[in-house]
Formats: structure tokens, C-alpha cells, sequence
């Protein structure tokens, strides 16, 4: 059985293109809508806290669920580029549209592959979390 550690880390650091690794890929694979559209009323994890939680098969791939991802209310699609520098994977998340004046949050499930079975920090920009 293999592990994978990975550390939640938020950095400023500037990175360079020479720094990048083509052999990681991944895909935002479904997500929530709006949660204050969604009825339920069991929620896990407070509004004001986005948290993640992954799982690494073995074989190279990663699973990572952002939870409480925030966007626009109506965005037209949700995507992500996913990239590698250093020991450090780089979630950059985007939406196509703003179409409502109002932002909701959502739990992104993503598909990380390519991955090797070693220590990562994992970064994830967010459109409105400057």
C-alpha cells in the first residue's frame, strides 16, 4: 500500500515557467450547485471555512474535494488548470461567466493525474479569495 502526505499551504511566492512540470494533468470532474440553492439542511463543514480532502490511489491518480469553493451565483461553467511546480500543485480555478450579482460557494470534486507517490503542498486559487 502506498501514502501520499500533502500539505494544505497558501503562498505569494512568484514562481517561474522553468519551474513547471508538463507531466501532471487534471479536471474539475462535478461540483455542487449554488449551496444556498441546495435544501438540505445537514451541512458538514461551516460557510466560512473552505477545506479540502483528497485520497491517492496508488496508482497516480489523486481525488481532491474542495469544499466551499466560492464563485458567482450563475456561472455559465466551472473549470480548473492544474499544474506542477517543484513539490508544489497548483490548482488555478475559474468560472466563464458572472452572471448574477451574487456569489455562492460549491464543492468542486477534481482528478489529479500523473501524480508520484512523494510529499506535495497543495495551492488552489480561487477567483474571489485575493
Amino acid at each position: 500500500m502506498t501514502f501520499v502526505t500533502i500539505l494544505f499551504v497558501l503562498s505569494c511566492d512568484m514562481e517561474t515557467e522553468d519551474q513547471q512540470h508538463p507531466d501532471i494533468s487534471g479536471q474539475i470532474v462535478k461540483h455542487t450547485s449554488c449551496k444556498e440553492m441546495l435544501k438540505s439542511a445537514e451541512q458538514f463543514t461551516a460557510d466560512s471555512l473552505s477545506c479540502i480532502s483528497y485520497s491517492f490511489n496508488g496508482d497516480n491518480q489523486l481525488t481532491v474535494k474542495h469544499i466551499n469553493a466560492g464563485f458567482n451565483c450563475c456561472p455559465e461553467s466551472l473549470w480548473c488548470n492544474i499544474s506542477l511546480k517543484n513539490d508544489t500543485i497548483i490548482f488555478h480555478e475559474f468560472e466563464k461567466s458572472a452572471s448574477c450579482k451574487c456569489n455562492c460557494l460549491y464543492d468542486l470534486d477534481m482528478e489529479v493525474n500523473g501524480v508520484s507517490s512523494k510529499k506535495y503542498f497543495l495551492k488552489f486559487v480561487e477567483p474571489y479569495c485575493g
